[in-house]
């Protein structure tokens, strides 16, 4: 398992999140374990969790057609990974 963190200070909450809805149809995608997003400062920061490195890149296949649609390059983005030993989650609560 592995999380993916990605940061753009070019890209705001409605497009970042229409670009998203647009690539997995506001779902997880197989193999996506959790998915969070927020602004930190001007900046938003995204954290995919994915089962295995090959799941991730059959997400990735869906992103590539939605970043294309809104004029969105990995240019506007930065991203890094590492991997996950544990994973403990709490309430099943969804917030806003």
């Amino acid at each position: 398992m592995f999380v993916q963190v990605t940061r753009s200070r070019t890209l705001d909450k409605d497009r970042f999140r229409a670009m998203r809805d647009q690539a997995t149809g506001g779902k997880l995608l197989d193999g996506e374990l959790f998915y969070v997003d927020g602004y930190q400062g001007d900046e938003i920061w995204a954290i995919d969790a994915w089962e295995t490195r090959e799941a991730c890149d059959r997400g990735m296949e869906k992103w590539g057609p939605a970043m294309q649609a809104a004029s969105v390059s990995m240019d506007d983005m930065t991203l890094e990974e590492f991997e996950i030993d544990q994973l403990h989650l709490g309430s099943a609560e969804r917030l806003p």
